[in-house]
């Protein structure tokens, strides 16, 4: 169900706390990104979003 993607890359002196830092940080934002979607609210009651009839304003 993305709408995006993001890449990562590590460099030979990428730290481990840099990755622990920048995986919570995007798990964080992930989430609130989640509470702010309705895409994400029918996903979680089961509304196939492929078969919505999407009409244009």
């Amino acid at each position: 169900m993305a709408h995006s993607s993001i890449r990562f890359a590590l460099g030979g002196f990428t730290t481990e706390q840099e990755v622990d830092y920048t995986i919570n940080l995007v798990k964080d934002s992930v989430t609130k990104l989640r509470e702010l979607s309705p895409f994400w609210d029918m996903y979680q009651d089961g509304i196939d979003l492929d078969k919505v009839e999407w009409v244009q304003h």
